[in-house]
């Protein structure tokens, strides 16, 4: 597992979205069922416009880790994509109550 979990990262750090998601599908094959697995799917399908299944496993990492904050910051991102508005606010307001550092990428550059 260790080396598909390097892989992974490495597929990642490289920006190679279809390998990387591949790579952490076989993660979850093989055990690893972490939130943090799960986000990195969202953000993989999130960055090839596959925003359904992006909501669906940044819900999925929620389960497992409620204060999430990144995960709830992504969920809010895809969620104003597809017009949510409220719901949207809602789990940005949440992710910046658990880590307002959050707020730093989006403000201060």
């Amino acid at each position: 597992m260790e080396l598909v979990r390097a892989l992974a990262t490495l597929s990642l750090q490289q920006q190679q979205s279809e390998p990387a998601i591949g790579y952490h599908l076989r993660l979850l094959e093989l055990g690893d069922q972490s939130a943090e697995v799960r986000h990195n799917l969202g953000l993989l399908y999130h960055n090839r416009g596959d925003l359904d299944k992006a909501m669906a496993k940044y819900r999925d990492a929620l389960e497992l880790k409620p204060d999430f904050a990144e995960a709830l910051l992504n969920l809010g991102n895809a969620l104003n994509t597809t017009g949510e508005e409220d719901a949207a606010r809602s789990n940005w307001l949440r992710a910046l109550e658990l880590k307002p550092e959050l707020a730093l990428g989006y403000f201060l550059q």
